[in-house]
């Protein structure tokens, strides 16, 4: 597998950089679930790697927030929940230890072999992100009728449309 400018998730990040880029400003905006696997244990390379792409492309300014799905939405309709609230666990974890850190320098190695190379073999020397969004749980409302009881229970008909409003407002 290959990391660096020949990586297909930073030749990704960094052309989505570039057609995103408002003047030398640059917001990225980060969905995700904390619960699953890949997704999960790469949030917080992402979002490094993101801010990083809008360096590379000449942005003055970047800004990656994030909105995040824990396990809790998934209670319903998981089937493993033990490894979803496990995987919840480490991502937030994870996450926390960057955005308490507020500057304290950690070291990003992708590629031993690239140590000139500041993104490749750079230091987190900032928040990774700027704003965190948490979406833990389905709606508690009582339904009206089984039909709707149904669709509460099922994630894209209740949360994931309260994310896509949230990121809406977010945008004004």
């Amino acid at each position: 597998r290959q990391m660096g400018e020949g990586s297909r998730i930073w030749r990704l990040l960094h052309s989505g950089a570039a057609r995103a880029l408002d003047g030398s400003e640059l917001r990225v905006t980060l969905v995700g679930s904390t619960s699953g696997g890949f997704g999960s244990a790469i949030f917080s390379d992402i979002a490094y790697l993101a801010r990083q792409a809008g360096k590379t492309v000449g942005a003055k300014s970047v800004s990656v927030d994030a909105f995040l799905v824990t396990d809790g939405v998934f209670t319903r309709v998981s089937t493993s929940q033990d490894v979803s609230q496990a995987n919840t666990y480490a991502t937030l974890r994870e996450v926390e230890r960057f955005q308490l850190a507020q500057g304290f320098p950690f070291r990003m190695e992708y590629d031993r072999e690239k140590s000139d190379n500041p993104v490749l073999f750079g230091n987190l020397e900032w928040r990774l992100l700027d704003e965190v969004y948490l979406f833990d749980h389905l709606p508690n409302i009582p339904a009206r009728n089984a039909s709707q009881e149904n669709g509460w229970r099922q994630p894209e008909a209740s949360v994931f449309p309260s994310i896509a409003d949230a990121i809406l407002f977010s945008l004004d």
